[in-house]
């Protein structure tokens, strides 16, 4: 998922948010119980997986697509300027990697589709982060949507009759949810939706997508189901609020281990392989360029040498396409 659709798409999340706990409470309202929660939730658990696996495969696309790059086959808005562009792909090429002067366009060009090849798919990556969603951009979601029901259920305190301790349990549960129950589903649904891309059956496709939805609203109804087992207990005991205060900063511990920390974790792995041949090559850059200024100071110094007056020089200034190349003649 490229950087310049994630605003868009947390703006979708943010409204089906926001539509999830409206009809919660409708639903709830005619239905006794908390069935009108945990339906409103399911659906909206289930549509963020299927579009979550969207994404997954567009994500991969990109990746896909890069492994095949090749900048003659790049479509160019005015053909006219595609020699133009050769002509400076080549010449950049042939000072950052100092390649030889006298190679064919064609080979420099092939030279620059190897390191694009090689080099972008790892900045994309850096880039666009391992999940869908940075995990940022998941609290701000998570966060927006519950806090406001708790600085509600604040407000509550005001009242006369009002027990202090369900109020604050609510509170707590709310931050919960914010901080390490919304968070942890989001998180599994985008893993599961990233896995077994290239499914060769539509069968198997809507079958992987539908365990996927169910395994995602499970653990939504295992989350819920421990939340409120644990906040039952809490109204009528001390070590209740205890556990439940452990039980949220445990999770939220948990979820920014796996949103952060685990990432970068995971990642070393699969880094591994790719970073002594990126520190190789960025070795041999770092060596081409320094060999270039060389050159260039080579060549300054036996520019400066040979106007001295020393010897009587003829120059001769001959005109090849729009460089200016010069043949001395002694």
């Amino acid at each position: 998922m490229l950087p310049t659709s994630i605003p868009k798409f947390v703006m979708i999340m943010l409204f089906l948010q926001y539509l999830m706990q409206v009809s919660g409470m409708i639903i709830s309202s005619v239905v006794a119980g908390s069935f009108g929660q945990f339906f409103a939730a399911s659906i909206c658990v289930m549509l963020l997986v299927v579009a979550f696996r969207g994404l997954s495969k567009e994500k991969a696309s990109i990746s896909s697509t890069i492994a095949d790059f090749s900048v003659q086959k790049c479509t160019c808005f005015d053909e006219r300027d595609r020699p133009v562009i050769y002509t400076n792909i080549a010449v950049m090429m042939r000072k950052v990697l100092h390649l030889p002067e006298d190679m064919l366009e064609e080979q420099v060009l092939d030279q620059f589709d190897i390191l694009v090849r090689d080099e972008l798919p790892e900045a994309l990556t850096k880039q666009m982060g391992r999940y869908l969603i940075p995990m940022d951009r998941i609290f701000v979601i998570t966060f927006l949507s519950h806090i406001p029901f708790a600085v509600d259920c604040i407000a509550a305190l005001s009242e006369e009759g009002i027990e202090v301790r369900p109020v604050l349990l609510r509170n707590l549960g709310s931050i919960t949810w914010a901080a390490a129950g919304s968070p942890s589903i989001l998180l599994l649904g985008q893993w599961l939706a990233m896995q077994r891309l290239h499914l060769r059956t539509r069968a198997a496709e809507y079958c992987w997508v539908v365990f996927c939805m169910l395994l995602a609203t499970l653990w939504m109804v295992v989350l819920a189901v421990a939340d409120s087992k644990i906040s039952t207990w809490g109204e009528t005991s001390d070590l209740g609020v205890l556990v439940y205060c452990l039980y949220c900063l445990s999770g939220f511990l948990a979820v920014c281990w796996l949103g952060f920390g685990g990432c970068c974790c995971c990642g070393v792995r699969r880094q591994g392989s790719s970073s002594a041949s990126q520190n190789t090559s960025s070795i041999d850059v770092e060596a081409n360029i320094r060999a270039a200024d060389e050159s260039d100071k080579e060549a300054a110094a036996g520019e400066k040498a040979m106007s001295t007056p020393t010897r009587q020089v003829e120059v001769e200034d001959v005109v090849y396409g729009d460089d200016a190349l010069w043949r001395m003649k002694i």
